[in-house]
């Protein structure tokens, strides 16, 4: 036997592997508490430990579909708001084509013309401002992907929805199929018409996206909300058993230490004897 090694009898090294148990358990529970769950690593309980984290992974792909499903509705909300603001104006559009109509003073006209360009180009500025995060829906050729919902942009512009100008010299709104006069002013508000209805069509479907990635939205954060509780129940300490256990285990460990010191104070009166 090594000179430096201390021999230990059998309930010696049975009490001391005891106490080392014991003392381990009484770590873990103290760490349980502290931190609130009684799994927190793979050597804890690898079967709850890995559950819980697939669960957290999918509660945080859940909480990416949210996400994109909020910054959707925020970019069709503003196409919608841009929308409604196009509608306004083709109805001021009407109003003064309408007003140039029934007047025969070449004054007039020039002075209705020059308003109804104004608001024509108000509707290229509304347009041009109806973008959220970079993304104009109400621009052709852009779109938006949010999770399972796409929308594809329609061209709004004053061009797009087939509005003309207005002959500024006071002849009326130019046609290139009637010209000058009250026919052209007749097919304008035509067009207006044909505007209006094409931007109606535009709100109709941007309302139906936003309420697919309102629906999408919710779905997602009460799956995810689902799934994070999950995987919190797999792994969270119950306080109260816990505390009940570090106590059981402390009391383990006075015995033990007690178990050692009688059995040591029985060596030595032994020892005492020779």
């Amino acid at each position: 036997m090594p000179i430096d090694s201390i021999a230990l009898s059998g309930a010696a090294r049975t009490s001391l592997m005891s106490l080392q148990r014991t003392e381990q358990q009484s770590a873990d529970r103290q760490s349980a508490l502290s931190s609130g769950k009684r799994v927190n690593s793979v050597r804890d309980d690898a079967v709850a430990f890995l559950a819980a984290r697939a669960l957290s992974e999918q509660a945080s792909d859940l909480a990416a579909v949210k996400d994109r499903s909020s910054t959707g509705i925020s970019t069709v909300g503003a196409a919608i708001d841009g929308a409604t603001t196009v509608d306004t104006l083709l109805g001021q559009l009407r109003g003064i084509a309408q007003a140039a109509q029934g007047s025969d003073s070449a004054t007039e006209r020039a002075a209705f013309a020059d308003q109804f360009n104004t608001v024509r180009a108000q509707i290229d500025q509304v347009v041009g401002d109806s973008s959220y995060q970079g993304t104009n829906l109400l621009n052709a050729g852009s779109s938006l992907n949010a999770g399972n919902v796409a929308v594809a942009g329609r061209d709004s512009s004053s061009a797009g929805l087939g509005l003309p100008t207005a002959a500024t010299d006071g002849t009326g709104f130019t046609d290139p199929n009637i010209g000058v006069g009250n026919g052209a002013i007749e097919a304008t508000l035509t067009r207006i018409d044909a505007a209006a209805a094409q931007i109606r069509a535009t709100q109709a479907a941007l309302g139906s996206s936003i309420s697919a990635m309102t629906i999408q939205a919710d779905h997602a954060q009460q799956l995810g909300n689902v799934a994070a509780e999950a995987g919190l129940r797999l792994t969270q300490a119950d306080q109260t058993e816990e505390a009940a256990a570090l106590t059981a285990s402390r009391t383990r460990q006075q015995l033990s230490r007690v178990t050692m010191t009688i059995g040591r104070q029985q060596q030595a009166s032994i020892l005492s004897l020779f």
